[in-house]
């Protein structure tokens, strides 16, 4: 009976295991060494969260958890509570905090115990990165959106005058998503298909085509910060959005952006309204970065208190984002996490000698 139990044991053992374990590539970032801190940004599941808990075992840790979907939905935070409440038995000696893109997240996830503070994740983008190129402004907006339906390409089929961008289709549904959007907007540019087949967009080339268009479109009804918000607004262009569960409006500056209703009319006079403002882009930049230094000194805040709390001095903000890459992400296979990260806390050692 006693070796039946054991057996029963170990079987539970390994389904627990494997079902926590990421079905691919997930992405950590290494915030601070000693006090241990680790950053992951997730949908609605703490799957990495899971692993990199379960990978790290006995060592103490303080993971610090971003969303790229909204929580402002009592169903989702209740059953985020959940999870976070049996990794937290499991490992007591792992910290979890939660940083939310909006300030209601923030105040949903506190009313349920958990820890949580609004730090909207687009001030991990690279200001570096982001910048306004010099080129003529030759389209009214620019839609950089994901070609599935929750980004709603169709509100922007009234704007005369458009540039899309998107990444590469993960399923079939989007690849037959993209083909009735290319049908509709049939008028734009489709920057990623200019030579004929498609090819992703990075660096100057990315910032060019933001950089050619006077407004920045946002249209989706629900997401998380909006990584496309960062991007237009650090190229300096302003932001027409709809209204949007998630918390994307916490980064947009005043004066810099215009909130239109779910119709294309609205969206199409939104759009010339702000594009006739002929906003300076190097002003609207300076104005997000404002936006995105509070979030900052709220972060660095936030890891000072846990190094105070662990006995450690102090760090500047300088030095603390002089490590942390863009987007704060790295990626890495589920089974080669503690590979990367002995060398990641190898560089971060080698960078303070």
């Amino acid at each position: 009976m006693g070796t039946i139990r054991e057996f029963l044991r170990s079987i539970k053992a390994l389904v627990t295991h494997d079902a926590m374990r990421p079905s691919g590539p997930f992405n950590y970032c290494l915030i601070h060494p000693k006090p241990l801190i680790i950053m992951t940004s997730v949908m609605r599941s703490l799957w990495n969260v899971a692993w990199i808990s379960n990978q790290l075992e006995s060592v103490p840790v303080t993971i610090l958890v971003a969303f790229s979907w909204s929580m402002e939905s009592l169903y989702h935070a209740v059953r985020l509570r959940r999870q976070a409440r049996t990794l937290e038995r499991k490992s007591p000696h792992h910290a979890l905090i939660f940083l939310c893109n909006s300030e209601q997240e923030m105040i949903l996830l506190k009313k349920l115990g958990l820890t949580a503070i609004h730090i909207n994740k687009n001030c991990f983008l690279s200001e570096y990165e982001y910048y306004p190129e010099r080129t003529k402004q030759l389209y009214l907006a620019c839609l950089n959106a994901r070609p599935s339906p929750f980004k709603r390409h169709y509100l922007a089929k009234n704007v005369s005058s458009l540039v899309v961008i998107h990444l590469r289709p993960s399923s079939p549904s989007e690849v037959r998503y993209l083909d009735s959007t290319k049908s509709l907007l049939s008028h734009a540019t489709w920057a990623n298909w200019v030579t004929g087949t498609y090819r992703k967009l990075v660096g100057s080339e990315l910032r060019t085509v933001i950089s050619s268009a006077k407004v920045g479109l946002a249209l989706s009804a629900t997401e998380g910060q909006c990584q496309a918000v960062g991007e237009y607004l650090l190229c300096g262009i302003p932001v027409v959005s709809t209204h949007c569960r998630g918390g994307r409006d916490t980064l947009f500056p005043k004066g810099c952006f215009l909130i239109a209703d779910d119709n294309p009319e609205s969206v199409a006079r939104a759009v010339d309204e702000l594009a006739s403002r002929n906003l300076h882009p190097e002003w609207v930049r300076t104005c997000v970065l404002e936006k995105i230094e509070e979030y900052r000194h709220r972060f660095c805040t936030l890891i000072n208190g846990i190094l105070l709390e662990n006995g450690s001095g102090p760090v500047a903000a300088a030095e603390l984002f002089r490590h942390i890459p863009n987007k704060a992400k790295r990626f890495c296979q589920p089974d080669d996490f503690l590979k990367c990260l002995e060398a990641d806390l190898e560089a971060y050692k080698n960078a303070h000698r």
